[in-house]
């Protein structure tokens, strides 16, 4: 456990003296341990607000003295300091604080034995943090080697506080132990444990990138790439995002290379040539697209794969093969939001083929027959950008006040009162400027 969580439980401790009475239940119904608690941390709150004797003001002293000298890595210093605080049922929350330093100090200086003992005796001692306690406990043993003493630890964590914010972890920590002790069985219960209770999805990420790697050892590879994909479906979020989507360019192009009787699923194939067309990688991406359409033809969602392709196509600046792939989607599938996709799209392609009249018809098209969409309002700033390059400047900013006209809430109409603004700047229109910037200011 690293060093932070040590002054998370700290701050926990301070925060609960100035707060105990909003530190353990947000109702007016408290469990008999959360009762137990409060009447530790109210009196806690007292004493070491007004400490009574000299013993108890030498503690706090001492605890003080001990924190700054860990925070300085003076560890044998430190641990001389925090030997010094005694357990006190009047200030259980400083004794706690100190003991969790006093077992990190001899953690830093690799002394697990002593470490162990300390928290051995703060499960008995701690009813406040004792699953913490337990923790530090676990990872200590396995610190030290001993996995098997370590998984027991973390086990009474899960069966004793079913509701601690620390379960997920515990459950992490015990699928590595039992990885150690090469007993992969076990570790899948756990990891699967984290998959369906845990709210963490940076440690689902992980999860499901190690589990990624046991599937691909243990040769299940649609188990292992399945893994990898659901982290990108469901966009977890690791340290480096790009991780799993080169590891599953990697291994579909092994299975391809070296595994050619393992089928890879379509929803992978077109994950993979999607992550290929996002890199810039468009010869492999459109190759992948024309292998899914051949081979999963009648795919629900095929007609997705043939439009990423004619996106591809355009990217590559194949601009009539681009516009032949979109006639092909308008001519084979039913009138939705992909044939709209398709309409736009090939308009696109012949307006940078220079062919802007037959660009022009695809844009009113989709204005015509679908002027709600978002690609309606998008044609309009198209067109205009036609007229303006067949020198129609007064047909250009007809596009725009019918765009802003229609769509006055949109981003299309602030883009357009800017376009309108600049414009007429150019052209020497200050009246006309200044009422598109003040429009664009509203």
């Amino acid at each position: 456990m690293k060093t932070s969580m040590i002054f998370f439980l700290i701050m926990t401790l301070a925060i609960s003296l100035f707060g105990a009475d909003i530190a353990l239940a947000d109702n007016n119904v408290l469990t008999e341990l959360e009762a137990q608690q409060l009447k530790i941390l109210k009196l806690s709150k007292v004493v070491e607000g007004q400490p009574s004797t000299i013993k108890l003001k030498e503690d706090i002293e001492r605890y003080e003295i001990g924190l700054e000298l860990y925070q300085q890595s003076n560890y044998q210093q430190a641990i001389s300091e925090l030997q010094k605080v005694k357990y006190s049922t009047l200030n259980l929350p400083l004794y706690i604080k100190s003991q969790y330093l006093l077992g990190d100090c001899y953690r830093k200086i690799e002394d697990w034995d002593r470490a162990i003992e300390i928290y051995k005796d703060l499960v008995v001692d701690d009813p406040i943090l004792t699953d913490y306690s337990l923790f530090f406990l676990a990872e200590t043993y396995r610190l030290k080697g001993e996995n098997r003493e370590s998984t027991a630890a973390y086990k009474r964590i899960i069966e004793n506080f079913p509701q601690s914010l620390i379960i997920s972890e515990a459950n992490y920590q015990i699928a590595q132990n039992y990885r150690e002790l090469k007993d992969i069985n076990s570790a899948l219960i756990y990891y699967k444990n984290i998959l369906e209770d845990s709210q963490d999805n940076q440690l689902k990420a992980k999860v499901l990138l190690e589990l990624s790697e046991i599937y691909w050892q243990e040769k299940k590879y649609i188990d292992s790439l399945n893994c990898l994909y659901e982290i990108l479906d469901e966009s977890y979020r690791l340290k480096r995002n790009s991780e799993p989507e080169e590891l599953l360019i990697r291994y579909f192009y092994m299975i391809q290379e070296d595994l050619e009787n393992t089928k890879v699923p379509y929803h992978i194939m077109v994950k993979c040539a999607d992550i290929l067309f996002k890199y810039r990688q468009y010869n492999l991406a459109e190759d992948l697209y024309k292998e899914v359409i051949e081979t999963f033809p009648e795919a629900l969602d095929i007609a997705e794969v043939y439009y990423k392709m004619a996106r591809t196509l355009y990217y590559k600046k194949e601009y009539k093969e681009a516009v032949n792939q979109c006639e092909e989607i308008i001519a084979k599938f039913p009138p939705g939001e992909i044939t709209i996709k398709a309409n736009y799209l090939g308009g696109n392609s012949l307006l940078a083929l220079g062919e802007r009249y037959f660009a022009l018809d695809k844009y009113k098209k989709i204005i015509e027959q679908y002027p709600e969409t978002y690609y309606a309002r998008e044609s309009y700033l198209r067109m205009a950008e036609c007229y303006f390059q067949l020198e129609e400047p007064e047909k250009g900013i007809s596009q725009w006040r019918q765009l802003t006209d229609r769509y006055p809430n949109s981003d299309q109409a602030m883009t357009t009162w800017w376009n309108l603004g600049r414009y007429y700047t150019k052209n020497n229109k200050d009246p006309e400027a200044l009422e598109a910037y003040r429009a664009l200011s509203e």
